[in-house]
């Protein structure tokens, strides 16, 4: 098995051996706001307990602990005794099955995600940058790890742009787009690209995102998602209930793999793209349609 580590001031993935569990090894560059921690794994069929937990200084400064036996996960903290526990929001752990787990950094707390759903906040009880290693241990085995995104000193943000809107941008293996906005009440229809060259669109676009509240192949919202190329459009993809709503407020994020876009809105993954031409070649962001953006953030 490999585990995938990126480094966020490169532009590229590095894989090293994972060993089975227990698993303890160092965090690349520490953590940072905005940086992600995916773990995917397997329980065991007679799995009774495992944990996830972030070390540092000798603390374990956040511990995650599904237990089957009592059929919670329990959070906590260790700065030299353990702290007060958190329980509650269910169990979606189940024996002999896989599972993905995301660990976000936020500036006030830890945001995770089981299986594409978000599962549960907790605050910071000391500064995440004491979080030096990742240790796994209990009743599973660990497929692979990835780290991506994050804050670092070259990061672009855009703050209230006029739509339509383009800018230039680096498309780079494990970067992260974040779209901050409000869709008006009487709001048609709007569109963000990720493309080559500028426009708006242009004439290639690696991924065209384009919620609709007057499709007229459908009385309820929809979001196409499809390319275009050579001026062409390609093959729409509009499965999946729309999470957009008139006057609502949203965040988007476009995590872009190897293989596909990962697209995420407010806190919840939502679909994801493959990728139909190379996502290198992508050098431009553009928005237009009935949409208000606050902030545009690229990490």
């Amino acid at each position: 098995m490999d585990r995938m580590l990126h480094n966020p001031y490169s532009d590229h993935y590095h894989s090293a051996p994972v060993s089975s569990t227990p698993y303890c090894e160092p965090i690349p560059n520490g953590l940072c706001v905005g940086k992600q921690i995916y773990i995917r794994g397997q329980l065991l069929p007679s799995a009774d307990w495992f944990s996830f937990n972030l070390i540092g200084n000798g603390n374990n400064i956040l511990h995650i602990n599904p237990r089957f036996n009592q059929n919670c996960v329990v959070r906590n903290s260790n700065f030299g005794g353990w702290g007060q526990e958190e329980r509650g929001g269910g169990f979606p752990f189940h024996h002999n099955q896989t599972f993905e787990i995301i660990i976000l950094v936020e500036e006030d707390k830890y945001r995770i995600a089981v299986n594409g759903q978000h599962f549960f906040d907790y605050q910071h009880r000391t500064s995440f940058e004491e979080v030096t290693h990742l240790e796994i241990k209990g009743d599973l085995e660990i497929h692979n790890i990835t780290y991506s995104g994050g804050y670092h000193p070259h990061h672009k943000n855009i703050n209230h742009p006029p739509i339509p809107f383009c800018t230039d941008f680096h498309s780079k293996l494990g970067g992260l787009i974040q779209i901050i906005g409000d869709i008006p009440h009487n709001s048609e229809r709007f569109d963000i690209n990720i493309q080559s060259g500028n426009g708006n669109p242009s004439d290639n676009v690696q991924l065209h995102f384009n919620p609709r509240f007057n499709d007229p192949y459908t009385p309820e919202p929809v979001v196409i998602r499809t390319n275009r190329h050579g001026g062409g459009w390609g093959g729409e993809e509009r499965d999946g209930a729309s999470p957009f709503r008139r006057g609502m407020r949203f965040e988007l994020l476009i995590l872009i793999e190897d293989s596909e876009y990962k697209i995420a809105v407010n806190g919840h993954h939502f679909t994801q793209f493959q990728h139909r031409s190379p996502f290198e070649e992508a050098n431009h962001l553009s928005i237009g349609g009935d949409v208000n953006i606050h902030s545009i953030n690229f990490f």
